[in-house]
């Protein structure tokens, strides 16, 4: 970051610093965030594929958590082998198999990456669906990727730029009418 800052005037190196650090915070935040999903899921998957009794199922767990990483297109991807090896088993257990990682998926839409990412990163979770389908579709699987990222630092930099300037302006025009005094 300290190349980075080296492009500003001296006399603003310090505010740049703090909005880069502001905007670092927010992505390890982010990344942290997606770490608890990712362990959270796949720690469902892990116990529901051992109570399906399915070969593997702690490999296949570690596996779905990592591939929860990738919005939309890991958590399909990580259903594969599971559904696959479960077919050994038997087409019920397959059946069980499906019927739980949509299950999983759900929990994990509605419920775990929301709660997760609005506190972590301060972002609406339907904003969080915006931006990543809108990254999926500009930009395919590494603008899924990047896109809450991409948010969240635009988020910050948005904050700290405009609207907290906004408020410095607007707070030093009041205490100057106030010190005008009344009009008249």
């Amino acid at each position: 970051m300290g190349w980075f800052a080296r492009f500003f005037p001296p006399a603003r190196r310090g505010e740049v610093w703090g909005v880069l650090s502001d905007v670092r915070g927010g992505l390890l935040r982010w990344l942290l965030g997606r770490l608890v999903s990712m362990a959270i899921i796949g720690a469902l998957a892990t116990i529901a594929l051992y109570l399906l009794g399915v070969p593997g199922a702690l490999f296949l767990g570690v596996l779905t958590g990592l591939l929860e990483f990738v919005p939309l297109v890991g958590p399909t991807i990580a259903a594969i082998p599971p559904l696959l090896i479960g077919f050994t088993v038997s087409p019920l257990t397959a059946l069980w198999v499906l019927l739980t990682y949509v299950g999983i998926q759900q929990v994990e839409s509605y419920l775990v990456e929301p709660l997760v990412m609005e506190k972590a990163v301060s972002l609406h979770p339907a904003a969080v669906v915006v931006v990543v389908t809108v990254g999926s579709a500009a930009f395919g699987v590494l603008g899924t990727i990047l896109a809450v990222p991409a948010a969240v630092a635009a988020t910050i930099l948005i904050e700290k730029l405009w609207f907290e300037r906004l408020e410095d302006e607007e707070g030093k025009e009041g205490g100057e009418r106030e010190r005008a005094g009344p009009a008249g």
